[in-house]
């Protein structure tokens, strides 16, 4: 996949849609006085987001349930303080971490460390650089698994130049991809460290 200047709603539709897999819009209802920017609205309800994707990460959807339904990160979460006000959640990483839109900060991408006060880290700079992520991940895993074995990607078995395409297209799709305390600079960290243990084990 080439990375986009600006992934559209009818992009992110087509592309992840083209192996199976679905996406779920949110209703304008279901957003209403969350103080999301109104290009991000435009996006959740005309796409959503699916239901989980790689690495390990899942989303809301359009539910009633406050548990599954998109929010304000305070009242999933019981929190108090004004410094919650601004992060609305949208879904976790496998861990349990919440990402969340921080409205403060022109609806940036964030994820929030549970086991630190919820302190925050840096994901995406937009939920359309946010998404074009999701499927250059996908399309890595995709490829290692199909160029190396069904299971290269698991074991750690990758070369350097499939992680460095993956590497640069997060980088095409988003500048910031891999800033210090980045989600994405922290996966390819991990993803060299499975690679050493593949290694050491042939």
């Amino acid at each position: 996949m080439q990375p986009f200047l600006l992934m559209t709603p009818k992009d992110f539709i087509h592309i992840w849609s083209s192996t199976g897999d679905k996406v779920r819009p949110i209703s304008p209802a279901s957003l209403s006085g969350l103080g999301l920017k109104p290009s991000t609205k435009e996006f959740l309800i005309l796409s959503g987001l699916p239901d989980s994707a790689a690495p390990m990460l899942s989303f809301v959807d359009n539910s009633t349930d406050t548990y599954n339904s998109i929010g304000r990160l305070r009242d999933r979460f019981d929190l108090s303080g004004n410094e919650f006000e601004k992060y609305i959640y949208i879904g976790s990483c496998s861990d349990g971490d919440p990402i969340v839109v921080n409205t403060a900060v022109d609806d940036q991408i964030e994820w929030l460390n549970h086991d630190k006060d919820f302190e925050p880290g840096f994901f995406n700079s937009s939920i359309e650089a946010f998404v074009e992520c999701l499927v250059i991940c996908r399309d890595f895993i995709t490829r290692v698994n199909r160029e190396n074995g069904d299971f290269a990607f698991i074991d750690g078995n990758f070369s350097d130049e499939q992680l460095e395409d993956f590497r640069r297209n997060l980088v095409k799709a988003d500048k910031h991809a891999l800033c210090d305390n980045s989600f994405w600079k922290e996966e390819l960290e991990m993803y060299l460290a499975m690679r050493d243990q593949f290694r050491k084990s042939e």
